[in-house]
């Protein structure tokens, strides 16, 4: 009824409109007095986050300004409501969102009304940051290191105004990148403090993002605990949206035991402790992603045991790359679903558009080889293709390689170029199979391995430079991760410590370089397990964007 009503009001407005115009003769004048209204003001604030004010000061050019011009009426009618009356919009909205309508300024005397397009967005205060799960005092915590990012709106002359090159770090602890200024606010344990009387569970194993229907209003926050207690949080305010378990009540999936969700956007994967792997297909016009049914089961065949799920830019790369170890082999699966519904989570062939070097060690058969860390890198121009590293074992002696990945989704085929030979990743007893490696993936030449509490850093184009220290945390290190644009990684340690670093060139040389490229120290974590970056929108996500 509530939605007829407004609906009514909607065409009540058009049609008086409409009549406004048909009764021109009965006045002096006939013309409205305005001749243009523009919501736009350099004043207006429009782009707020939650519990911030919206201040919408609309200009307007007058036919004959010696005319009375407060004889108006305003209205600022939003969904068939009027929340305002006043010519300033001036609110302090109570949900997240983009919002749009119309003012509408009514001359009283003729009753003649002009109407402009009105617009304002609400960020959650929790927009962009690092989502941090870990256990704290025999429970499961969820923490958030809230990034906030400012336009730096000076300019050359004016007074304060700084010379910033990127990475440079203020005299007030922001940091300088792009032409805005970002600083961190630690919210430990934010999901308790937020919502103190429905506790998560214990024993967490992961955290991650997913993105519904192509919205940045419907994104969630999957959080997997070992007892069963799977969360879809509601990424904007952290109350939970409905218990995981509830997708996977029926049938084989029945005991079925999550411990990684993957999201590609157009498919989202769910990986089980026994290595079986679920997906789904997400559509563009999905707004509730329990709409879209974990029902489709991944079958690798010939025995195939998944025990690996590699460390790729899924969007650029178009794939991901998953480990068989029964039959020694990376298989692509590809993540497009944009065109049809068997695009998604297809096994794809791999072909080689050359001659194969000597030595290469083929995808589908690593044969001696066991593949360690697997990682994509891309670019901008990159799409549905990206640059492989591979890092691989053999005997006691690591090694490394790379090769160009094409992902052609029509035909079902994973192409791969540009193929160089294994050689002999430095690892000089810093390292082994069993440290923690992360390859920046956004066209950055770094790659850092983590062993006990010591960071090194690897640079690819130089390899004779081998393995260097970039810092040395004091306390055993259990994460290494980044944000989408590559120049910022998050260093987890054992002792609950989190650490944000700049990876900025200048960052590498000189002495004390992870001191110099320190940010931010989070503290009071609890035995952190997993850490993921909660980026602004899908599209941050997807193409690598720093908010």
């Amino acid at each position: 009824m509530k939605k007829i009503t407004k609906y009514m009001l909607l065409c009540l407005i058009v049609f008086a409109f409409g009549a406004c115009y048909e009764d021109k003769g009965h006045y002096d004048h006939i013309y409205s007095n305005i001749e243009k209204l523009n919501y736009y003001s350099k004043q207006n604030v429009s782009t707020v986050t939650l519990g911030d004010t919206v201040k919408i000061f609309p200009t307007i050019t007058w036919v004959n300004p010696e005319v009375d011009t407060l004889a108006y009426d305003y209205f600022y009618v939003f969904s068939g409501d009027t929340i305002c009356r006043e010519r300033n919009l001036i609110i302090v909205p109570d949900e997240v969102g983009s919002f749009t309508g119309y003012l509408i300024a009514q001359e009283r005397a003729t009753k003649l009304m002009t109407m402009v397009s009105v617009s304002y967005t609400v960020n959650s205060r929790f927009k962009t940051g690092w989502l941090i799960l870990s256990e704290k005092e025999g429970r499961t915590a969820l923490s958030m290191l809230i990034q906030t990012r400012n336009y730096y709106n000076l300019d050359e002359g004016d007074e304060g105004y700084v010379d910033y090159e990127d990475g440079d770090i203020t005299e007030s602890g922001e940091v300088y990148g792009g032409g805005y200024l970002c600083s961190w606010e630690d919210g430990i344990d934010l999901y308790q403090e937020l919502h103190p009387d429905s506790p998560l569970g214990s024993k967490p194993v992961s955290v991650d993002m997913g993105w519904v229907g192509y919205s940045n209003n419907y994104a969630e926050i999957v959080v997997i605990q070992e007892n069963g207690d799977n969360w879809v949080l509601n990424a904007n305010d952290f109350s939970k949206y409905y218990a995981f378990n509830e997708d996977f009540g029926s049938g084989v999936a029945r005991a079925f035991e999550p411990v990684q969700f993957i999201d590609a956007l157009t498919s989202h994967y769910m990986v089980g402790k026994d290595g079986s792997i679920y997906w789904r297909k997400i559509n563009a016009s999905t707004m509730d992603s329990r709409q879209c049914r974990w029902e489709n089961l991944l079958y690798f065949g010939n025995n195939g045991k998944i025990t690996k799920i590699f460390d790729t830019w899924i969007y650029k790369l178009g794939a991901m790359l998953v480990y068989d170890e029964t039959n020694k082999a990376i298989i692509p699966v590809t993540t497009v679903a944009q065109t049809s519904e068997s695009a998604a989570a297809r096994l794809l062939d791999i072909t080689y558009g050359e001659t194969i070097p000597d030595g290469f060690v083929l995808l589908g058969n690593t044969g001696e080889y066991t593949p360690v860390y697997v990682a994509s890198i891309g670019s901008s121009s990159d799409y549905n293709s990206s640059t492989l590293f591979m890092l691989l074992k053999k005997g006691d002696k690591l090694y490394s390689q790379q090769c160009y990945a094409y992902v052609d989704y029509y035909s079902g085929v994973f192409k791969i170029s540009k193929m160089q030979a294994p050689v002999e990743f430095p690892a000089d007893g810093k390292v082994n199979e069993n440290s923690i490696y992360m390859k920046c993936k956004y066209d950055s030449d770094y790659m850092f391995v983590a062993e006990g509490s010591r960071l090194y850093f690897y640079e690819m184009s130089i390899p004779e430079r081998g393995l260097r220290l970039f810092k040395d945390f004091g306390s055993r290190i259990t994460s290494v991760t980044e944000n989408p644009a590559s120049w910022m990684i998050g260093v987890a340690l054992e002792n609950g410590e989190f650490h944000l670093l700049g990876t900025y060139d200048r960052f590498f040389t000189g002495e004390g370089l992870g001191e110099q490229a320190t940010y931010h120290v989070t503290k009071g974590l609890g035995k952190i397990t997993d850490v993921v970056w909660k980026p602004s929108s899908y599209v941050g996500w997807a193409f690598g964007y720093i908010y």
